[in-house]
């Protein structure tokens, strides 16, 4: 399954170097989706959340720092330090703000990633 490209890559790999507020938006302040995985997290529903084209990372931090006891992961690709792509699956996938930068034959393969790594 391949889903993104070495070009796509090197492009979004430059991106996050060379602006500073690509992949830093997305839902990483958005307290509506933080307080609905806390009251999912509150009722025994979800105890991980992946946030999957994660960028610079900042949702999963903050979802970290408003849930401490929920396992938080974080996967981008194109970002070295979240570049690992996780070997275990997680009760919610994230992803915001990631698809418009998914090329067009890749996009079935990423849905079917984010399908796999999400167990519920």
């Amino acid at each position: 399954m391949k889903t993104i490209s070495d070009e796509q890559q090197k492009l979004n790999q430059e991106l996050h170097q060379n602006r500073p507020d690509f992949g830093s938006g997305g839902g990483a302040g958005n307290e509506t989706v933080i307080n609905l995985v806390r009251r999912y997290h509150e009722i025994g529903l979800i105890n991980s959340v992946l946030d999957y084209g994660t960028g610079k990372g900042t949702f999963p931090k903050n979802l970290k720092k408003s849930i401490s006891k929920l396992k938080v992961g974080a996967y981008d690709p194109a970002v070295k330090m979240f570049s690992q792509k996780p070997n275990h699956s997680f009760d919610l996938v994230t992803s915001f703000d990631v698809l418009e930068h998914v090329e067009r034959h890749s996009i079935s393969d990423v849905l079917n990633e984010i399908k796999i790594l999400c167990n519920k």
